[in-house]
């Protein structure tokens, strides 16, 4: 975990200041020292979510006049209540430019999100060399009383199975975007523009294509999704496989081989041929030979496999951000006519959700699901399949064979 960039707030004034600024020292080389060993010890994703939590308690606790390290159990107690009751916290933060904002983040924190921030907290405590009693009674009790008052069911994202996904599938492509000669007679700009629109739907289609078939087959979450590289295709005379080769529970990169069916390899070939061309073109239009264009390598032979599009109608570099997979899943599904309450419920796991979901009603097992998905604890496959599940529990067999649906 990286150490918030301002140190907690001060200790409460104490009869010896000396050695409350000695202790105060030793806070801070405490937590200087944990940033420096545990720089390559955390995947990304967690180090944001550590950082966005003790920020939210800093923030909170500065509010309240309480000191944030080290925390009284009170103080947690009273954290919990708080998130349990949706109470408003302003969080001072920085936007991807490193710029200073202020969030203003209210709503009402579900079990799981106040245990993950009491666990951020506990880490916060170690990190700075300082005991951190999660079993207190002032936080026991307090969390014990949000389960009852909120229930500790999660939100699920909703399932995107196969024949849905189909819906939502785009077209196939041409190898190259559409053109219209009358084009040719519209002004400069205009015609611009009107060719910059055909290739941005164009290579979005081819994308989202294959991003929606490697999605499903593979199970990633959606940032493993977008970590993968072109590097990590492999052709073999046996098919066609991905490697992923790090997860949320793989922090050390062991990886694993996913198989990819006839209809995705076809997408992504398509997809990196269009990539290719856009690059080519863009070579084209910087006034390069056609001959060295030609000749140049293909941009399709190594980098990140699903790129971001510039809205110019070009393949940037850089690989698309996670945050744009539910984007991109709900605008699919809009254009493909689902609900609005369909839609809304769609998010980066759907996908992962519904193979999930496929896999258990074709007989798989959760241990089966656990090495398809990732999945270290069962529990969480479970959740995903509990309502097929009920449907081929013992009373539903029973139900069908009184009615007479089974011998």
């Amino acid at each position: 975990m990286m150490p918030p960039p301002d140190l907690p707030a001060p200790l409460p004034a104490a009869h010896d200041e000396d050695a409350d600024a000695g202790r105060q020292a030793a806070i801070a080389r405490n937590l200087r020292r944990h940033a420096e060993i545990s720089a390559d010890s955390y995947a990304r994703n967690t180090k944001r979510a550590l950082d966005g939590d003790i920020r939210l308690f800093q923030a909170w606790c500065a509010g309240h006049g309480h000191c944030s390290l080290p925390a009284d159990p009170r103080t947690v107690g009273d954290f919990v209540a708080a998130m349990a009751a949706g109470e408003a916290v302003e969080v001072e933060s920085r936007d991807r430019h490193g710029r200073s904002r202020i969030r203003r983040l209210a709503g009402v924190r579900r079990p799981a999100t106040i245990e993950r921030y009491l666990a951020s907290i506990a880490h916060l405590h170690r990190a700075a060399g300082l005991g951190f009693d999660r079993t207190h009674p002032e936080i026991r009790q307090r969390l014990r009383g949000a389960k009852r008052r909120l229930g500790v069911r999660q939100r699920q994202a909703r399932g995107l199975r196969w024949d849905e996904l189909l819906r939502l599938l785009p077209p196939e492509q041409p190898r190259q975007p559409p053109y219209d000669p009358f084009w040719e007679r519209l002004h400069g700009e205009e015609r611009g523009r009107r060719k910059a629109d055909c290739r941005l739907h164009w290579l979005a289609s081819l994308r989202d294509r294959a991003l929606l078939l490697v999605a499903y087959e593979t199970l990633c979450r959606r940032a493993e999704l977008v970590a993968l590289c072109i590097e990590n295709i492999q052709r073999t005379p046996d098919g066609v496989t991905v490697f992923v080769e790090r997860a949320k529970t793989d922090q050390e990169g062991e990886g694993r081989h996913r198989p990819l069916r006839p209809r995705t390899v076809a997408a992504i070939d398509a997809w990196l041929a269009a990539m290719d061309w856009s690059e080519r073109e863009r070579l084209l239009g910087q006034g390069q030979a056609r001959a060295a264009v030609e000749a140049a390598p293909s941009v399709a032979a190594k980098g990140p496999l699903f790129r971001s599009i510039h809205r110019s109608g070009r393949v940037r570099e850089a690989a698309l951000p996670a945050s744009a997979l539910p984007v991109i899943l709900k605008r699919l599904a809009a254009a493909a006519g689902l609900e609005p309450e369909a839609v809304a419920g769609l998010s980066g796991h759907s996908t992962r959700v519904g193979a999930a979901q496929d896999l258990r009603q074709a007989g798989a097992s959760v241990l089966d699901l656990q090495a398809e998905g990732g999945w270290r604890d069962p529990r969480m496959p479970g959740r995903y399949t509990r309502a097929l599940d009920a449907a081929q529990g013992a009373m539903a067999r029973l139900a069908r064979i009184q009615e007479g649906e089974e011998g």
